[in-house]
């Protein structure tokens, strides 16, 4: 029981900006609705004494109990199309007999011979007016009706709640529309919560994945283009926030995963570490090339290996020829001796790049052959860590092999995208395949806020 109101307070916060959003909606409409659309109404109120038949200058029991039994005919006699008409006349009303017994009640007070008449309308002068006249026509009209000695207004017609608008009750709609919304919220967020079916939240990402979740990056619009000029001409590469935005939040948030990257290395004294993401478009590549950057930053030497053989786009993303790499290593046409002439400079220092190369028609074969695991073994003395960029798991099998000959797996899933079910199947592969996961990176996570505290401007 405990457990699941601890369950049920994480989803309630999770989903608090909906629930805020759909009371707050409620509560405005229900103000709105009450103050600009429906109009006020004023209710004025009259008041009958009906008197009992006298025998012999006396009031007998039986007179009482009898006109106490009467007194709620007359609310029915008041209530008549007869009165009605015979009001519209009085007061020469535009207005059907029907609609005018809407805006009229009657009622006897409890345990008395008192009869009230209560007229609501949104003119205060015609609601006095027409409550005077309703009584008026019942003094007048029920004699000839009943045989009823005497009947008298006890009070002539006043506007009730000191002449302010009785309807519609401001205070009232607006509790009541903020408990309805707050109700919708809450039922919303449960719902969602069982309809929504992709990861959207660290506990989801860390629940489903089962491995830490390192850091999460903010959801940015870093997308455009920068010029680089090179020996052999100028390219344009992608924009990297952690190389051209040093100072924003984006940025931070890659220098948090990396320290959380740094831990782990230094406890598991890994060399080699795979990133991968369960679906295409999870923005793999750009963690991995962000993370490079910012381990580089630190003074390490970095390799970025580009082991993605179908799609490759680490090339593009740093705007190094992509011609020759790693392909041509698994192929054999670049002996191990050479393969340094294969490793490529980039604007930050320490970090070095390994393009895929040409695009294989085979590349699960040729990973499955060993190739790789000698590669790495090669190059580990010489840096402080390769980074592997690779395909997603799920869509083929590369990914699979890469991961067994790696020390560690670093997984990215993208928030709000990357389906629950894609995760925990990614996970079950990895573990099949005995990789050891170090953890994940919410990437794209829509937050108002970035690392930082205001510290880092974006």
């Amino acid at each position: 029981m405990e457990a699941d109101s601890l369950n049920l307070i994480a989803i309630l916060a999770k989903r608090r900006r909906l629930i805020y959003g759909l009371t707050i909606a409620a509560v405005l409409i229900s103000a709105f609705i009450c103050l600009f659309v429906i109009k006020p109404k004023y209710q004025a109120s009259v008041t009958l004494l009906v008197q009992p038949k006298r025998s012999d200058n006396y009031i007998r029991y039986e007179d009482v109990i009898t006109t106490e039994r009467l007194v709620s005919t007359y609310s029915q006699v008041i209530k008549s199309r007869r009165t009605a008409g015979d009001v519209i006349k009085r007061l020469n009303l535009d207005i059907s007999e029907t609609d005018l017994l809407k805006k009229v009640t009657a009622a006897n007070l409890r345990d008395s011979l008192v009869t009230m008449i209560s007229v609501a309308d949104t003119d205060p002068e015609r609601a006095l007016k027409i409550a005077g006249a309703f009584a008026s026509s019942f003094v007048t009209n029920l004699p000839d009706l009943m045989y009823i000695e005497n009947v008298t207004v006890l009070d002539d017609a006043v506007l009730d709640n000191k002449g302010k608008p009785v309807s519609p009750k401001v205070w009232f709609f607006v509790g009541v529309s903020f408990f309805l919304g707050l109700t919708a919220g809450t039922g919303a967020a449960a719902l969602l919560e069982v309809l929504v079916k992709v990861v959207d939240t660290e506990e989801i990402a860390e629940e489903i994945g089962r491995c830490p979740v390192l850091a999460w990056i903010p959801k940015h619009n870093y997308t455009g283009w920068k010029p680089v000029l090179r020996p052999d001409g100028t390219w344009l590469r992608r924009e990297i926030p952690a190389l051209d935005r040093p100072d924003s939040h984006v940025a931070e948030s890659f220098r948090i995963l990396r320290t959380g990257l740094n831990q782990f290395i230094a406890v598991h004294g890994i060399k080699s570490l795979l990133v991968t993401s369960p679906m295409p478009l999870e923005g793999k590549t750009s963690v991995c090339a962000n993370l490079a950057v910012s381990l580089a930053q630190e003074g390490r030497k970095i390799l970025l290996m580009d082991c993605d053989l179908r799609r490759p786009s680490v090339h593009q993303v740093f705007s190094v020829p992509g011609n020759a790499g790693v392909s041509d290593l698994m192929t054999g046409v670049s002996g191990s001796q050479v393969a340094g002439n294969l490793i490529t400079t980039t604007e930050q220092d320490n970090l070095y790049i390994m393009p895929a190369g040409p695009i294989l028609g085979n590349p699960a074969e040729l990973l499955a052959s060993g190739l790789l695991k000698e590669i790495l073994a090669a190059f580990r003395d010489f840096f402080y860590l390769i980074l592997i960029d690779s395909p997603p798991v799920l869509p083929v099998t590369d990914t699979q092999i890469i991961s067994g000959l790696c020390d560690a797996v670093l997984l990215v899933a993208r928030a709000g995208t990357t389906p629950r079910h894609a995760l925990a199947r990614t996970r079950i592969i990895l573990d099949r395949a005995g990789a050891h996961v170090a953890g994940a990176a919410l990437n794209a996570k829509v937050t108002r806020e970035g690392y930082g505290y205001g510290y880092y401007r974006s």
